[in-house]
């Protein structure tokens, strides 16, 4: 067993420190892993825009309770906004309507794939906003990290998803495979201010697989709606802030 303590400091985009906070916790031998939070509050934050996309960071580090070394440490940007959508009156964030103009985008580029360095990403983003747009549909996969890094720097709102794209396989292997994805999509990046939408199921009614009005289109749109429950619900189960 070991003693550890986490020490956390909050910082504004400024760079100064507006919290500071420390934890001592008791690890049983053969622990790995265990899950630690704090509470802290920001007076008069800084609200996270397109007009002022401000970053507030998160510093951890864990070290030894006795001697004071430290074994790891974490630094994670995040930002302080609230948003709804209204079917009436469209999207709100931090109380005031802002209209959503934007692009889709995918990853890839001639002659090079996927094997791309960040300045492509970076550049993406920058031609985006200089053209007057503020959101991003990443379609239709999770893609680079840097995307999302950019768009919590320029305040471009995103709206990410799993590739289940055109169609929807009918087995249980292929509908739990999407909840593992959804689930990963979530928890990786939760963090990011930019992001106002969890996505899935691209296109799969579109171009249907079978006729109309026959037993096989019946299976597969009850099959879609099964799925889509299953994705929604554990959306909501990690995350119920966003839609």
């Amino acid at each position: 067993s070991q003693k550890v303590v986490v020490d956390y400091q909050v910082v504004d985009p400024q760079g100064n420190v507006v919290a500071v906070l420390s934890e001592r916790i008791r690890l049983d031998a053969g622990c790995c892993n265990f899950e630690v939070s704090a509470d802290f509050d920001i007076d008069a934050p800084q609200l996270w825009s397109p007009d002022s996309p401000a970053l507030y960071t998160l510093k951890a580090v864990l070290k030894d309770a006795r001697t004071g070394e430290a074994y790891d440490k974490v630094s994670e940007n995040f930002g302080l906004r609230w948003f709804r959508f209204d079917p009436q009156e469209g999207f709100f964030l931090n109380g005031e309507h802002l209209k959503l103009i934007g692009t889709n985008r995918h990853q890839d580029f001639k002659n090079k794939g996927w094997a791309l360095d960040d300045s492509y990403h970076i550049n993406d983003m920058r031609m985006l906003k200089e053209m007057g747009g503020n959101f991003l549909r990443v379609a239709h996969y999770p893609q680079d990290p840097m995307i999302l890094a950019a768009c919590d720097k320029l305040g471009i709102l995103t709206s990410v998803e799993i590739p289940i794209v055109n169609a929807v396989t009918e087995t249980q292997e292929f509908s739990d495979n999407c909840v593992l994805m959804v689930e990963e999509m979530v928890k990786q990046s939760y963090n990011h201010p930019s992001v106002i939408i969890w996505a899935y199921m691209n296109e799969v009614m579109l171009r249907l697989p079978y006729k109309r009005n026959t037993p096989e289109y019946k299976s597969y749109c009850e099959e879609v709606h099964r799925q889509a429950v299953r994705i929604e619900n554990k959306i909501n189960e990690l995350d119920p802030a966003r839609e």
